[in-house]
């Protein structure tokens, strides 16, 4: 074990490793010991004098109500309820700094860059560079950062100095948790391809990451294009559309009018079949909205069957 001051100390050996994006991590922190039974009770409250409706309902009724509130057709205050931890490794910084605009429902603890020594910082090439004449120069300019960074250590300018010449894919860690109302309206949004890479990544590993203890709450953390069921490429363009400069459609879902404004851009910011061969993960293509009981995990049942 550790002291404190150990595990705050970093390295100040000059190490510099390279990452893609299949070595991004998320790993499950903390969960509730049993989100089904918070969102049966608190979707039910506003109805009868009992706080606890779960203990007098069948199996087959508490799915029931689950199912009514995933699919949005009682009050949302249920989802608020349920908190889930993360932590995220290898993932690039200009990534989370998209992340971290979340606000609702969410709280970050990042890796500082102001007073931690960053000798052993990692640096992340994204997939349309890798293997390419450009990597190598990548790379290279990279090494040397890390060389000036040390070099500016050595004669004692301050970290919150010399960190400006380092490169906006610097790897970066960070741990957040989330409500589960917050964790769906981030994933839908960055699951769609007009967003960069690493937040495409990060989703998906998100959903895995859920899907370890809460399998059934997956099928409703989809890409916003899925919920609609048309395209939503042009919805998020935004400004991009003003200045011409507007994102391709992956066309996963039909609606794209790529004559209304032409792209700049002639691939979609993010390859989702490259991402899931990357990653070893699969988004499904086809949503259940009606899943019934018997389709459900065993750890799914596990859960609803419990008192």
């Amino acid at each position: 074990m550790k002291t404190i001051k150990e595990s705050l100390t970093e390295s100040k050996d000059l190490i510099t490793e390279f990452y893609t994006l299949a070595d991004m991590k998320v790993t499950l922190l903390d969960y509730p010991q049993n989100a089904y039974k918070t969102l049966v009770n608190m979707g039910m409250k506003t109805w009868g004098d009992k706080s606890n409706k779960w203990e007098d309902l069948t199996t087959e009724d508490r799915f029931f109500v689950v199912k009514q509130i995933l699919q949005k057709k009682v009050l949302p205050l249920a989802v608020e309820h349920p908190v889930f931890s993360f932590a995220v490794d290898h993932i690039d910084r200009s990534s989370f700094d998209q992340l971290a605009r979340a606000r609702l429902g969410i709280v970050f603890a990042s890796k500082g860059q102001k007073d931690d020594y960053l000798d052993s910082l990692g640096f992340v090439i994204p997939t349309r560079l890798v293997g390419t004449k450009y990597e190598a120069a990548i790379k290279s300019h990279a090494i040397r950062s890390k060389e000036l960074y040390h070099e500016m250590q050595q004669d004692n300018i301050p970290n919150w100095s010399r960190r400006c010449i380092l490169p906006m894919y610097s790897e970066h860690s960070f741990i957040f948790s989330a409500n589960l109302m917050a964790i769906q309206g981030l994933v839908s949004k960055r699951l769609e391809t007009t967003e960069q890479e690493g937040c495409v990544a990060f989703s998906l590993l998100v959903r895995e990451a859920i899907k370890t203890q809460y399998p059934l709450l997956t099928n409703w953390l989809r890409p916003s294009c899925d919920f609609a069921k048309r395209d939503m490429t042009s919805a998020y363009n935004g400004f991009s559309d003003i200045v011409s400069v507007p994102h391709s459609s992956d066309n996963r879902q039909p609606g794209y009018d790529k004559t209304k404004y032409p792209p700049t851009w002639d691939e979609p910011c993010s390859d989702m079949l490259a991402i899931e061969k990357m990653l070893n993960v699969t988004l499904p293509k086809e949503w259940n909205d009606n899943i019934l009981y018997e389709e459900l995990e065993e750890i799914d049942k596990d859960r609803f069957n419990a008192q």
